[in-house]
């Protein structure tokens, strides 16, 4: 098997918009803060400071990301923290506040552990593979699977990676590493014989 880092659009954008959700996140948490202040009129240092720093923690880290963690390994952690305080304060905050405020914390939590599982794909499994039995293109649910029998040609090079289908259509990938020459030889000549093979078998 193959990996190849290629630039698909979709996910580089869902990559970009990672931070505006952390944002996202941190204002409605602030807010919810002032929220509980107002509702209970109790300045809980036990709820209020913990409810402050991952509100402050989503913010810094949405805004600031690329600089502090240019590889997302703090990603996932954040947003399952973010998730629990959203479901804790649902939980403080019952019967304390109306139906909707407490609706929104909870779907707060729910599209925060949405976003942990999409969000930990597309930062982690975002290589193209190239193996005996297709090409498989990641998505944030699963792979696309391309199976040779569909291949035309594929031709690497050091810039981009073109895949044409025998149904006229074809696809141009940019690459996002550098790939020795040799190794750009080795995954043509064996993406030749894939095809090769899968037109004898189609053949038959």
């Amino acid at each position: 098997m193959h990996k190849i880092s290629v630039k698909l659009e979709g996910i580089e954008r869902r990559k970009r918009n990672t931070g505006l959700f952390h944002i996202a996140a941190g204002f409605f948490l602030t807010a919810s803060a002032a929220t509980y202040y107002q509702t209970t009129g109790d300045v809980n240092l036990l709820v209020l400071l913990p409810l402050y720093l991952v509100a402050f923690a989503s913010l810094g880290y949405g805004f600031f990301r690329k600089k502090i963690d240019k590889f997302a390994r703090f990603n996932g952690a954040l947003r399952l923290l973010q998730a629990s305080t959203f479901l804790l304060l649902a939980i403080t905050l019952a019967n304390k506040v109306n139906d909707v405020r407490i609706a929104s914390l909870a779907l707060w939590a729910l599209v925060s552990v949405f976003l942990f599982f999409t969000e930990r794909r597309i930062f982690h499994q975002s290589d193209l593979q190239i193996q005996k039995d297709g090409l498989f293109i990641p998505g944030y649910f699963r792979h696309h699977i391309i199976p040779w029998q569909l291949v035309e040609s594929l031709v690497l090079r050091t810039d981009f990676l073109t895949i044409t289908r025998k149904d006229q259509k074809y696809v141009q990938l940019e690459l996002l590493k550098d790939i020795a020459p040799e190794k750009i030889e080795e995954i043509n000549t064996f993406c030749f014989h894939q095809i090769e093979k899968s037109e004898s078998l189609v053949d038959r």
